[in-house]
């Protein structure tokens, strides 16, 4: 009776540590809210992607020109 007392108890615990209710989302930690709420670091995030493709597309293009032969700016 005991060992089941006791495997109820530990299994209980390791349910209690797995559930975290702010897992997986961004800007959020354990802890609660962090610096800035989880909509700006959406927002901030996909700005940080759209500034990263352009730049990708704008040396693409660069490179493009430069094997083809056209004038470059």
């Amino acid at each position: 009776m005991k060992s089941k007392a006791i495997g109820f108890l530990i299994m209980g615990f390791i349910t209690l540590l797995g559930c975290n209710p702010y897992k997986g989302f961004k800007g959020v930690d354990k802890k609660g809210m962090g610096r800035k709420p989880p909509s700006v670091e959406v927002v901030n995030g996909y700005e940080k992607d759209q500034k990263k493709g352009n730049r990708k597309m704008k040396r693409e293009m660069k490179r493009r020109r430069r094997i083809y032969g056209a004038p470059t700016k």
